[in-house]
């Protein structure tokens, strides 16, 4: 593939990473800069209440982690969480996936159907984070605050 502006060999390795560079930007900002945070921030006794008074306590926070009763158990809660969310959300994915694929009576309403439960989800879950953080969104605030239940 050449480059549409220059035709050279040297352009023509590094195009694919040109076009490639705001995405590995934007994923080192967003995802590398708290990852590299959160790790330094482990080694420090911070406190938000006292925010002017950190001090650095090498690794006292993994050691009080690792004494902790409860650590494996809850550890071992969330690995075992994280593989049943994840292999049942594949199993589940990839059957509607073949179901769905394949031609049967009344295919247009069950695609309607899971389509619209997927479509509904990420709208209502929009609409509350724009209530509870963001304060737009009045009239939907309006409209909903006269019908819930709290």
């Amino acid at each position: 593939m050449l480059c549409p502006l220059y035709g050279g060999k040297m352009v023509k390795k590094f195009y694919p990473w040109i076009l490639l560079s705001p995405a590995i930007l934007a994923i080192l900002i967003f995802l590398g800069y708290p990852i590299v945070e959160n790790i330094r921030l482990s080694f420090l006794d911070y406190s938000m209440y006292r925010p002017d008074q950190v001090e650095w306590n090498n690794f006292a926070n993994y050691i009080k982690l690792f004494k902790d009763l409860y650590f494996i158990k809850v550890a071992l809660n969330t690995v075992v969480w994280c593989v049943a969310v994840v292999g049942g959300q594949f199993v589940l994915g990839l059957s509607l996936a073949v179901l769905l694929n394949r031609k049967f009576r009344f295919r247009g309403v069950y695609q309607a159907i899971v389509f619209f439960a997927l479509g509904n989800c990420k709208f209502f879950s929009w609409i509350n984070v724009q209530m509870d953080f963001c304060g737009t969104c009045r009239f939907v605030k309006l409209f909903f605050d006269k019908y819930r239940s709290y």
